[in-house]
């Protein structure tokens, strides 16, 4: 899977999460489990990623426009 940014707004981020807390996520870091890895939204920037990672957008909570292409390829 992919995600290529054409537009974002500065505080965007993808976020990939352990398969293992999707069930229920706590609402804090604690010993019990680990933080999601979060990658800036950037123009111009594409990630490829294994299609079975847990991902996701956290809600934008500034102003702007976020355009991406995402995209799934099979080899």
């Amino acid at each position: 899977s992919g995600a290529y940014y054409i537009k974002t707004a500065p505080d965007n981020v993808i976020a990939f999460y352990d398969k293992y807390e999707v069930i229920a996520l706590p609402d804090g870091d604690t010993i019990y489990n680990g933080s999601p890895i979060t990658y800036n939204c950037v123009p111009g920037r594409m990630l490829l990623f294994k299609s079975d990672f847990i991902h996701g957008n956290p809600g934008q909570e500034s102003l702007g426009e976020k355009i991406v292409i995402s995209f799934n390829m099979v080899f």
